[in-house]
């Protein structure tokens, strides 16, 4: 137990996949009970995706990427890169999904899953959730 504690407190990239893993668990259970609560398809989908789009964002953030900043400017610039990074991943799955044959629906949604996560940890590593270098102070 100690061992997977240490890798988790040490390795960006194993935090990003369990917050991945948790922010889908999460998703997919408020889809649901929103169905249940509601009766609507449409609308359990679209509020699930909703809230799984914000608990990832707060997740990646705070523990896949332990960026801490409570600056408005700062939340603002990551929202705003996060936001289009989500745009850019909507697209590219549905590109990517439409010029594979039907049959392997499940495959090319996987595929594309696979590829975004790849650069989605690059950008959100290098780009999104930096941590500035703080310069020493002079005390």
């Amino acid at each position: 137990m100690d061992r997977i504690r240490q890798l988790f407190n040490k390795h960006t990239a194993v935090r990003y996949l369990f917050v991945g893993g948790t922010s889908y668990v999460f998703e997919l259970s408020a889809l649901l009970v929103l169905y249940h609560l509601t009766g609507s398809k449409s609308l359990a989908a679209a509020l699930s995706f909703l809230l799984g789009f914000l608990i990832a964002f707060a997740l990646q953030k705070l523990v896949a990427f332990k960026e801490f900043s409570k600056d408005l400017q700062a939340i603002s610039r990551q929202s705003a890169l996060y936001i289009l990074l989500n745009i850019w991943n909507y697209i590219f799955t549905i590109v990517f999904v439409s010029v594979w044959p039907a049959k392997y629906l499940v495959i090319s949604r996987t595929v594309a899953l696979v590829v975004m996560s790849c650069w989605n940890y690059v950008i959100y590593h290098k780009l999104i959730f930096k941590h500035k270098k703080s310069s020493p102070s002079i005390t």
